[in-house]
């Protein structure tokens, strides 16, 4: 006879082979069905990527239309992640962002956010900038110039790579001019925990008029 018992979320009985643990591990004692644990998820990171989308309009006060520039890759892991579903160098599919520790709960990142111009070149630390790919091919990569990088990739990556890097920076990869090695961002900026209202009224006028110099502090802002 078929084992059942009711999902403490929908209500509705279930085998106990649908029911995970609160880490979504798949366990019979579970409280959860899997389809509710799922539900949930998706949920939760609907809610979060709508977090990073609030910060936008703020970034907008403060940096005007400089405000991609000015964007931390860390503030937007969400948003950087949704951008596709396999790695932009070599197709392989990304997965989940995090890897599942064995109580489910959420362990390192699956893969990489790679800086397409290396800080160690002079790229931004920026959303700009910014892009995830595999493990694989992010140590491959190493501190290499995009347009050098694009040469060891196969025809139809080098295709995508090279149009998502045009689109992102509004240049070509070849045009990029090496700098100062730029400090990679770390923290929230305290400016983003504040409302709109308080920020227009902190700052009547964008604060930025460029794109961030190597090693410029502004605020909590950091290029």
């Amino acid at each position: 006879m078929l084992q059942e018992k009711r999902c403490r979320h929908c209500g509705r009985m279930r085998p106990i082979e649908e029911f995970v643990s609160s880490g979504g591990i798949k366990n019979s004692r579970g409280r959860t069905c899997s389809d509710c644990y799922q539900a949930k998820e998706r949920k939760a990171n609907d809610e979060a990527l709508a977090g990073e989308a609030a910060k936008i309009p703020k970034l907008k006060i403060l940096f005007g239309p400089f405000w991609k520039h000015y964007a931390w890759p860390q503030e937007f892991e969400l948003t950087l992640y949704a951008e596709r579903a396999e790695c932009p160098y070599c197709g392989v599919p990304l997965g989940e962002l995090y890897e599942k520790q064995a109580d489910g709960s959420a362990g390192q990142r699956r893969n990489h956010i790679d800086h397409m111009d290396p800080l160690s070149l002079g790229g931004e630390d920026s959303i700009r900038n910014a892009v995830f790919c595999c493990r694989t091919c992010n140590g491959r990569k190493g501190q290499r110039s995009f347009a050098d990088w694009l040469e060891c990739l196969p025809p139809v990556f080098r295709k995508l790579s090279k149009d998502i890097y045009t689109e992102k920076h509004g240049h070509f990869p070849h045009e990029f001019e090496p700098g100062e090695p730029v400090a990679r961002s770390s923290g929230i900026a305290f400016e983003l925990l504040l409302e709109e209202d308080e920020l227009r009224e902190m700052y009547p006028e964008p604060i930025a008029n460029g794109p961030p110099k190597p090693f410029e502090i502004v605020f909590g802002f950091k290029g």
